[in-house]
């Protein structure tokens, strides 16, 4: 045995995996080979959220992601869309033009801005629907919809000229 460390590291880890090893000579010639055959499982990735509260005078709140467990102890990126009719629980791709992003596999924590400072939008009167999505490196994904009620009406908007 070479005693060398073989990492395999990517999107869809998780499952049932099948290699063949086949050893050389130093001519490249080869008689025996060993098939491998394991599964990896890792734990379920968690989400939470805890939302901005208050008068939204501002019509802007900050939440805050987390995430934990997952195959690095909750690292993963994440990402929000929003709008009616959101479709939620499908692969993290699937969601292919989010609000925001942060790939960034190194946090398990992060601040999204609602609505958005870069997509120049504000709340609107109803229901105002996000979804998160997070996926760590293995490729376990999990997502949870959050959405805030706007009564226009309680707010006093009139303007003095």
């Amino acid at each position: 045995m070479d005693n060398i460390k073989h990492d395999y590291m990517g999107n869809g880890l998780n499952g049932e995996h099948k290699w063949k090893i086949v050893c050389q000579d130093v001519n490249g010639r080869s008689s025996n080979s060993l098939d491998v055959s394991f599964i990896i499982n890792t734990p379920a990735l968690n989400m939470n959220i805890i939302p901005g509260v208050g008068t939204l005078n501002a019509l802007r709140t900050e939440v805050k992601v987390s995430t934990s467990n997952g195959i690095d102890n909750g690292k993963a990126k994440c990402k929000y869309i929003s709008g009616e009719g959101i479709v939620v629980d499908r692969d993290y791709d699937y969601y292919s033009n989010p609000i925001e992003e942060d790939s960034d596999f190194s946090k398990s924590e992060r601040r999204f801005t609602l609505p958005s400072k870069n997509a120049n939008v504000r709340f609107t009167n109803g229901d105002n629907r996000y979804y998160f999505i997070c996926e760590d490196k293995a490729g376990k994904t999990v997502g949870k919809l959050l959405y805030y009620v706007v009564d226009i009406k309680q707010f006093d908007l009139s303007i003095n000229v």
